[in-house]
């Protein structure tokens, strides 16, 4: 995951990102849900958790063409017979290109979803956002718990994640990519005005923009 940025101080105007998916390899499952949110990551949150900042929002469940396995379902609630009748990824396509253009890309699990959203974008016989930046939540937030463990631990899941950025995360029992791109963005704001206190080990906020803090 090194190739990814988390360096959010700098960061103005980006697309947060979330998927569900029929499975786990991007060159044999498909996207069933999607949703990008542009926003402008300079702009805080408000005290209620509101995003003031977000600018525009697309969130669609999309037909993947193929069957959804029982297991998938069970992770996102997305079933075949809910798929019937919706969108697929190719007649998407321009509202997609319209969105992201040329920002940068935010996910929780950017290897993940970066991929999934390059193999469809392929399929569809587009270019894709391969020169977008990309950044990864998972991996800041990552290097701030082995951090504050001295150690090096399991990767955090985006329910876990919260706690080492300062930020609540609501998850629902079934993944929801609106909700998840949203979450994304309550860990940016958190990384961005938050530090591991190297003493204390805890997160205490700052009201200075905070630099990326590598793992050691």
């Amino acid at each position: 995951m090194a190739r990814f940025l988390t360096d959010f101080s700098n960061l103005a105007e980006a697309v947060a990102l979330d998927l569900e998916t029929t499975g786990l390899k991007p060159e044999f499952d498909r996207i069933v849900s999607i949703c990008l949110i542009r926003f402008d990551a300079s702009h805080p949150l408000e005290e209620s958790g509101t995003i003031e900042s977000s600018i525009n929002i697309f969130a669609e469940t999309i037909n993947p063409t193929i069957q959804i396995p029982a297991s998938a379902s069970k992770i996102h609630g997305i079933t075949n017979e809910k798929v019937h009748g919706c969108r697929n990824f190719s007649e998407i396509v321009s509202e997609i290109k319209q969105i992201i253009g040329d920002a940068p890309l935010i996910s929780h699990n950017m290897e993940f979803d970066g991929a999934f959203l390059d193999f469809e974008m392929a399929r569809a016989g587009e270019r894709g956002f391969r020169r977008n930046e990309r950044f990864c939540t998972m991996l800041a937030v990552h290097r701030r718990a082995c951090l504050m463990a001295k150690k090096n631990v399991k990767w955090p899941k985006l329910a876990e994640s919260g706690r080492f950025a300062g930020v609540k995360i609501d998850q629902s029992r079934t993944h929801n990519a609106k909700e998840d791109a949203f979450n994304v963005i309550r860990l940016v704001n958190g990384l961005r005005t938050t530090y591991v206190d190297t003493k204390t080990r805890n997160i205490l906020k700052t009201n200075n923009l905070v630099k990326d803090v590598p793992s050691r």
